[in-house]
């Protein structure tokens, strides 16, 4: 399992639990896979299963109107993506990065074998699996063994346990919700009793002092970021500060990184015409704040954000205003080196899955193109049964 490194470890950090974390001088700097700066990688969960049919809307399918009579979002006010679909009107943020090219919209995403219960659905998500009960390993841990590198950072922003996503990482996660949540008060290491770089102890002494470089290394990495911070890009939702906290990590990143980070509420079983307009402003004002802020800061080309939520939503509305648990959903992709667009086929609301969106794209084969295109990770396997159509970066 990927150790985590929050406040009291991090304080604490020349203590036994650090002597893993020695660093290979010669790797601080990591690739940059030709972009002038290291890839980043930055997943965005929607928790709670985001319904897709509100959100990339079939605008013209008459069978929409007829599932959502209540929920149905307004002819008028959907923005188009294309002949078939458009987008909620609270996500005209993000048109603008659409019509650049730089967002890619995926509208049924989903498993071969999907649980519509929240936590095994996350848990499978997070693994790389379909249907698997107790993962032990995340697929991005997992994708850090098959390509036997220790040099990608690993973040969490935000509360809560580490993501199941980066268990069996060979790297620890550093997590944290705000950019003073880390800071580094130890003294110089002293030597253990007797010990000398030459004789009895000297492993553990040169461990000791990596794991201080290593420490010192993130702190003044994190006095960097703090004094990149461009808050005024930003609207005032929780997310938006979080993702201010992401982008000024990768304004001062010095080797690849995958980050964490989430917006909860999704489950919107009853008044879902009431809550999800409100989630979904929260997330385009978010996103569209953090893709202007790495612009701001020339990390745009080497940034790619992926969106996606536990599962979709029934295509039926319920009797309560809201939507019960469904399998297919959307994801998003965005960035500067993002293929824009839309990726895969429209909806086929006249053959669902038990009354559900038909899966069209395997997340597991979003994941294995993310971890090898934007970070170049080789010699990794692809399980999926529905591939992606094409490559995500342009």
């Amino acid at each position: 399992m990927a150790p985590k490194i929050h406040r009291r470890r991090f304080l604490g950090l020349l203590g036994a639990g650090a002597l893993g974390l020695a660093i290979d001088p010669a790797r601080l700097h990591g690739g940059t896979g030709g972009l002038g700066h290291p890839p980043q990688l930055v997943f965005l969960q929607l928790t709670g299963g985001n319904d897709a049919l509100n959100t990339v809307i079939p605008r013209k399918d008459p069978l929409y109107r007829a599932l959502r009579k209540e929920l149905g979002v307004p002819a008028p006010t959907v923005l188009p993506l294309n002949e078939d679909l458009g987008f909620h009107p609270e996500l005209a943020p993000l048109m603008s990065p659409f019509e650049q090219g730089h967002l890619a919209v995926l509208p049924a995403v989903g498993s071969p074998r999907p649980n519509l219960s929240h936590f095994r659905s996350l848990d499978n998500w997070h693994a790389g699996r379909a249907d698997l009960e107790h993962p032990k390993e995340g697929f991005v841990g997992k994708a850090l063994r098959e390509a036997k590198t220790t040099h990608i950072d690993l973040f969490h922003v935000g509360e809560g346990p580490t993501p199941l996503m980066f268990r069996g990482a060979p790297r620890p996660v550093v997590s944290l919700s705000s950019l003073d949540d880390l800071t580094l008060r130890t003294p110089p290491p002293r030597s253990p009793k007797g010990a000398s770089p030459e004789g009895a102890g000297g492993e553990l002494l040169r461990r000791l002092e990596a794991a201080q470089t290593q420490a010192r290394a993130m702190n003044a990495r994190l006095e960097r970021a703090r004094k990149a911070t461009n808050s005024a890009l930003y609207p005032s939702f929780p997310l938006a500060k979080r993702l201010a906290v992401i982008a000024s990590l990768i304004a001062t990143a010095e080797e690849p990184a995958v980050y964490f980070v989430e917006l909860s509420g999704f489950d919107t079983h009853a008044s879902q015409d009431v809550a999800h307009p409100v989630l979904l402003r929260s997330f385009a004002h978010s996103l569209a704040g953090l893709l202007a802020d790495l612009r701001a800061k020339r990390r745009f080309e080497s940034t790619c954000v992926a969106v996606y939520s536990d599962f979709g939503r029934r295509a039926q509305e319920n009797a309560s205003r809201g939507t019960d648990h469904g399998k297919a959903g959307p994801m998003f992709l965005a960035g500067g080196r993002v293929a824009g667009g839309v990726i895969g086929r429209p909806y086929d609301l006249e053959n669902l899955d038990e009354g559900d969106l038909a899966m069209d794209i395997d997340y597991r084969s979003v994941q294995h193109h993310l971890m090898g295109e934007v970070l170049s990770l080789k010699n990794l396997k692809d399980p999926s049964e529905r591939k992606l159509p094409r490559p995500i970066l342009g």
